[in-house]
């Protein structure tokens, strides 16, 4: 069976408009939910990230302070909480770690 996607929060309805001008929707992949960002000001197509379930609990879909200290958190490599995208590729943890190791550096996407 394939990677099977279903939406299960969005921070707005239908479509973004000058009175709701940013936003997220929350898709449920298998261990993950992909949370994916949206605005009317910047394409941000590239901004979304994969939360491992067991760090964003269904009662925490609507807290987007806590949804953006987890992005912050896959981003810096700071622990193995889930992957983000970023330049048309997934990066977890691991791989986060590497190349910060390599490179010596805390920005790794200025190394990729």
């Amino acid at each position: 069976m394939k990677n099977m996607k279903k939406e299960v929060y969005s921070s707005f309805d239908g479509k973004l408009n000058v009175d709701c001008q940013n936003g997220y929707t929350i898709t449920e992949i298998k261990d993950f939910y992909e949370v994916e960002f949206s605005s009317v000001w910047q394409d941000v197509n590239d901004s979304k990230v994969r939360i491992r379930k067991k760090f964003l609990p269904e009662c925490d879909f609507e807290n987007y302070e806590r949804i953006c200290e987890l992005k912050r958190y896959i981003e810096d490599g700071l622990g193995d909480y889930g992957q983000c995208w970023y330049s048309g590729k997934w990066y977890g943890y691991d791989m986060i770690c590497k190349i910060q190791e390599k490179y010596q550096v805390n920005n790794w996407k200025y190394c990729v």
